[in-house]
């Protein structure tokens, strides 16, 4: 695995303050964002769903309750301990939060559906995630 943004301790600290002060919240199915994915997944229910830097886990947590099995992925330790948290108490059987770095996407794999909102610019060295993202 190359290294990269998603390898560096300090970014890693960056986003868990981040996320320390984040509530954790469902998107709107209406939301722009939400809309132009179901515009392009289509009916998500029974899919695969990798929701990459999920961060406060607003969009996995739609995805699911449209139901989609959402993987949900971030750098972020708190982010993703906070959202799994709010599923767990939830009852949200179909997301799973998982910490961990973009460039080994590969290893929670196969998905039906990738998402990703605000992630690609900070995936580094691209080719290295592209290749991951071929592989999951």
């Amino acid at each position: 695995m190359a290294a990269g943004v998603y390898d560096d301790p300090v970014a890693t600290e960056f986003w868990d303050q981040i996320y320390s002060d984040r509530e954790v919240a469902i998107a709107a199915v209406g939301a722009p964002v939400m809309q132009a994915a179901l515009a392009h997944f289509g009916d998500v229910r029974g899919k695969r769903l990798l929701d990459l830097g999920c961060g406060a886990g607003e969009f996995a947590l739609a995805f699911a309750a449209l139901g989609a099995d959402v993987v949900a992925l971030d750098l972020s330790e708190v982010a993703v301990a906070k959202l799994q948290a709010f599923a767990d108490e939830r009852g949200v059987p179909n997301l799973r939060a998982l910490q961990g770095s973009a460039m080994a996407i590969d290893q929670h794999g196969p998905f039906d559906l990738v998402f990703g909102s605000f992630i690609l610019h900070h995936l580094e060295p691209f080719p290295a995630f592209a290749d991951a993202l071929q592989a999951a």
